[in-house]
């Protein structure tokens, strides 16, 4: 048969890749030589040193050259499975495994699920690879064993015939645990692999069936901690976790109360609650009433919102009471008002006893060296006018006084107040 092999030239680690080459160099001249079998031995020693689908190929040449038609119809189908995108090679591969196919039993080994480890006859043998395979078996009855890690080995006799193709499938069944989480008062159970997705979730009381190993437990309730521990599940067993969870405190908000008078006094819900500045701390959550008293000022009194691990800033100015001012002419007029008035009632009282005056001059018996009945009209009459006139003036000013007290009154007043804001708790 003319056939040039293909040898690797790979770069693997420096001591492998040089044995590697020294075997791959022996195989070839033993190969020129005819030697088949000695260059098949170099051959799986380049494959242990620096394993690839062209040393893959050689070996499949070398059993097809010694008549060896199972093997070299195995590894020919094991190099067309590989990466390798040589072409000649490739067309070579399939040629002589589509010829040897026809000489050889084949049997073709499946499984549920994939990559099961596949043992024919007796396991020291070794391993022929993986599942889905074609094996090229002597022909006769064999054993077939399918085995992977975490489920039930499966085995599976088969009668290998020349020139057909047999099929020995299993269905592999998952070794598992039972978890059973209870948490009592009831929750939400997740069942995760450490730093993985869920693999099981659900109310507790919670069974799941799970692989063997360990797993991170959660459960979590509304107004509970959430519980989280770690299982260990052991195969076709159960493993029980029992929660005893804890209640949460309520929840609840701080507050910090300012003032622009340091000391005034602070009233939360009607009691004492220190002096500003302060902090109030695990306030409950909802609307609280809040009043600051400072001597002089006017007191501020308002409503503040404590929202769940929050804090609130109050921040109170506490204004001066208020103070009210009139214009200087009211009391001017005022005054005017009150002067005449007290004048007209003088004027008045001299315009009464010159009246009288007048009448004993005038009366039957006058009293002797009086004032004279004329001079005392005279006087009384004048005494009269300006009596009336002071009366009437005063009385006119004091409404007019009345009038400026109203229209001129000016309050200047600035209640006290505050600013209120909130943000996340630190």
């Amino acid at each position: 048969m003319a056939l040039t092999l293909a040898f690797a030239s790979n770069t693997v680690l420096a001591d492998d890749a040089e044995e590697a080459r020294f075997h791959d160099e022996l195989a070839r001249q033993h190969y020129e030589a005819h030697r088949f079998e000695q260059a098949l031995q170099e051959f799986f020693e380049v494959a242990r040193l620096a394993p690839s689908p062209r040393t893959t190929f050689n070996i499949a040449v070398c059993f097809e050259l010694l008549h060896r038609d199972d093997d070299a119809y195995l590894f020919f189908r094991e190099y067309l499975e590989s990466d390798d995108t040589d072409a000649e090679r490739r067309s070579f591969a399939t040629t002589s495994a589509g010829r040897l196919g026809e000489t050889v039993a084949r049997v073709s080994v499946t499984s549920e699920p994939e990559g099961a480890l596949i043992y024919v006859d007796q396991r020291d043998h070794g391993s022929y690879g993986a599942t889905p395979r074609v094996l090229a078996l002597p022909p006769g009855a064999h054993t077939i064993t399918i085995e992977r890690d975490g489920y039930r080995a499966v085995t599976v006799s088969v009668t290998a015939t020349v020139g057909t193709e047999v099929a020995a499938t299993g269905t592999l069944a998952q070794i598992v645990g039972t978890l059973h989480v209870d948490a009592g008062q009831g929750g939400t159970v997740v069942v995760r692999e450490a730093g993985g997705p869920a693999l099981a979730e659900g109310a507790a009381p919670l069974d799941a069936s799970l692989p063997p190993g360990v797993y991170q437990v959660e459960v979590a309730q509304e107004g509970f901690h959430t519980f989280t521990s770690v299982a260990r599940v052991t195969a076709e067993a159960r493993t029980d976790v029992q929660v005893a969870l804890e209640v949460l405190p309520p929840p609840t908000g701080d507050l910090t109360i300012t003032s622009s008078a340091a000391g005034a006094v602070i009233q939360l819900d009607g009691e004492p609650a220190g002096f500003a500045p302060t902090l109030l701390t695990g306030l409950s959550l909802g609307e609280h009433r809040v009043r600051l008293e400072h001597p002089g000022l006017s007191p501020y009194e308002g409503s503040v919102s404590i929202d769940e691990n929050a804090r609130g800033w109050l921040t109170v100015t506490l204004e001066e009471p208020a103070t009210t001012d009139r214009s200087p002419a009211t009391w001017a007029v005022g005054a005017i008002g009150v002067a005449c008035v007290l004048a007209g009632a003088i004027t008045g009282g001299f315009a009464i006893d010159t009246h009288n005056q007048f009448e004993q001059a005038t009366g039957p018996n006058p009293p002797a060296g009086g004032t004279a009945p004329q001079q005392l009209r005279s006087t009384g009459l004048a005494l009269d006018y300006t009596t009336d006139a002071l009366l009437a003036t005063g009385v006119v000013s004091l409404v007019v006084a009345t009038i400026l007290y109203f229209a001129t009154e000016h309050t200047d007043a600035r209640e006290s107040r505050a600013n209120f804001s909130a943000g996340e708790r630190q």
